[in-house]
């Protein structure tokens, strides 16, 4: 028997065929079943601890999920108008619908979530902070049945928050976030998708696109889905809270039904750090939007984050960013809170619904103020404001800071804030807060006292800002239109 010789190009192309259908019939198979293995053997550890039942919605594979909503009869019959049209094509119609559908619904993966996932929040929070769960109304949160819709909002301090809440409540329910167009690049959007992420883009006036995502949401919710919104819609640029845009929550009570449909239960949740690794860039462009800047600024942006971040955890080591605590409120539920305001949802119509919705919003978001947690540092700043506002000299020493910080703590406990001092010892959380300005130079020594320099005091005033209001009686909330004054 001879030898055949054949050309490099033939064997190359053997070689690639070859190893594309190991690929393709071992190789995808054997992981395909080992995720779902994992993924089954996860799900046993963990449905018996926790508080909501995972919901099989929520499981259902990306593509399969993605094609019942892209056909979804309400969604249809927009693709039905569209195609009305001069020029349309039906076909092409129908592939946009699934292409949008696929690119909104996420691809949760209970193995990632609850192991991978859960390790790596774990492990990247306890590097940056001293992370702390304050209040929590363990009465009422026991107190939850399985026959509801449960949403979770958040003021929206820095994207930390995604991480600090979903670690925080691992052990009791899943949060399925609105992550917005600052996540989509490489790593980010894998991973948030497989952490039941779904994508969303809040300027878009296409049709189809508002269509398709205003199914998922009310379809996750009828699954009881537990939706985690930030309700601001974007990071606070001077320190409080901004009004609500309620576009989600109106996608998802629009069909809403109080006697058939599960009660809506909103969980408001407060959070608050000593500080921020976006600060730099949220405050040097606070009288900015960051809508439409373009992908290649989200890049820059994300990589800068990243690069102090590194730097901070070099030079710092280990918690170069204080405490990050978040608070846990008592659950609101909408029925009720219809039933209390003599409210017949169904009888509504559209601008009828969105001025109801505005009011409960308005309560939702009171209520998130009231449990932003004062933090050491955060009670330090608003001495240094207060200071400032009264004359009494750009100087204090570190007595008349002690005595002025135990004053601001009695006016925070009055006015019923949440407030953490580490240990239960006011000395230590003085010495701490000073030592965080210190090391965040928005304090010098200066002639025997401490100093706050010019340029600081935007930081000084965003980061008061946050719990100023306990103090102060005035709205924690403020306008949309609000510029970078307010960090003056």
């Amino acid at each position: 028997m001879g030898t055949a010789l054949v050309p490099w190009w033939v064997l190359i192309g053997l070689l690639a065929m070859s190893s594309l259908a190991v690929a393709a019939f071992v190789v995808l198979p054997l992981y395909r079943w080992f995720r779902g293995y994992r993924a089954k053997q996860v799900l046993g550890e963990v449905r018996h601890r926790l508080q909501m039942p995972l919901p099989d919605f929520l499981l259902t594979r990306r593509r399969v999920l993605a094609d019942r909503v892209a056909n979804d009869p309400k969604v249809l019959e927009v693709i039905d108008a569209l195609s009305a049209e001069p020029g349309a094509s039906r076909q092409a119609i129908m592939r946009r619908a699934y292409k949008i559908a696929y690119d909104v619904v996420p691809s949760f993966n209970p193995a990632f979530y609850f192991r991978l996932g859960y390790w790596m929040a774990r492990s990247f929070l306890r590097s940056l902070y001293k992370v702390r769960l304050g209040y929590q109304d363990h009465a009422a949160l026991g107190r939850l049945g399985d026959d509801i819709s449960l949403i979770f909002m958040l003021n929206h301090r820095t994207n930390i928050d995604y991480i600090l809440s979903t670690y925080l409540t691992a052990q009791r329910s899943i949060m399925s976030y609105g992550v917005g167009e600052w996540a989509r690049t490489f790593p980010i959007q894998p991973l948030m998708r497989a952490a039941g992420g779904y994508f969303l883009r809040r300027e878009s006036d296409d049709p189809l696109y508002r269509r398709i995502l205003q199914r998922y949401v009310q379809l996750a919710t009828d699954a009881k889905v537990p939706h985690a919104i930030f309700p601001e819609g974007q990071l606070s640029r001077w320190g409080g809270l901004h009004e609500p845009r309620l576009g989600l929550l109106s996608y998802i009570t629009a069909d809403y039904d109080p006697v058939r449909s599960p009660d809506l239960v909103i969980i408001p949740i407060g959070t608050n750090y000593d500080r921020v690794p976006e600060e730099a860039t949220v405050i040097a462009h606070a009288d900015e939007s960051f809508v439409g800047r373009g992908r290649l600024f989200v890049i820059r942006v994300g990589v800068g984050f990243l690069a102090r971040t590194a730097f901070e955890l070099l030079i710092r080591w280990r918690r170069p960013f204080g405490y990050g605590c978040a608070n846990f409120g008592t659950p609101i539920s909408f029925n009720a809170w219809l039933r209390d305001h003599w409210v017949d949802w169904a009888s509504l119509d559209r601008a009828e619904r969105f001025h109801w919705l505005q009011r409960f919003g308005a309560h939702f978001m009171t209520e998130i103020a009231g449990l932003i947690p004062v933090l050491p540092s955060s009670a330090l700043c608003t001495v240094l404001m207060d200071a400032r506002d009264e004359g009494s000299g750009d100087i204090l020493d570190e007595d008349e800071i002690a005595r002025r910080m135990r004053a601001a703590w009695r006016r925070f406990g009055d006015a019923g804030a949440h407030i953490y001092l580490p240990g239960g010892d006011e000395d230590r959380a003085i010495r701490e807060a000073m030592d965080t300005l210190r090391r965040r130079k928005a304090i010098v020594r200066r002639n025997g006292g401490w100093h706050v320099p010019e340029k600081q005091w935007t930081w000084v005033n965003y980061c008061g800002n946050s719990v100023r209001h306990f103090l102060t009686g005035e709205s924690a909330i403020a306008p949309r239109s609000l510029d970078a004054h307010a960090l003056e």
